[in-house]
């Protein structure tokens, strides 16, 4: 076997890995939970205010928008905590 054949046999398109590698299962809802598009929308939305924050040159609304962001990641956190985000999976393998 050559060096070239080899490593297309080992690439992601050659699709040969030992089984210690392969995820489990992929997630069916692909990451779209609410505590996902809660991080989504408010770093989109605090950023947008921290944008438009700098433009203006106005430091209150700067610190607005940064809150916006933080408080979107709290609210994330707290969701996920309570199950509305990606569930984890067990793989049964020891580290």
């Amino acid at each position: 076997m050559t060096e070239s054949t080899r490593h297309s046999e080992d690439s992601v398109a050659g699709g040969h890995y030992a089984p210690e590698n392969l995820p489990t299962a992929a997630p069916s809802n692909h990451g779209r939970t609410i505590a996902g598009w809660t991080l989504f929308w408010g770093g989109v939305v605090g950023s947008l205010v921290v944008g438009i924050a700098f433009i203006l040159q106005n430091l209150t609304l700067g610190i607005v928008g940064a809150a916006v962001v933080v408080i979107g990641c709290v609210a994330s956190a707290i969701l996920r905590a309570l199950g509305y985000g990606q569930l984890e999976r067990n793989s049964g393998r020891s580290a």
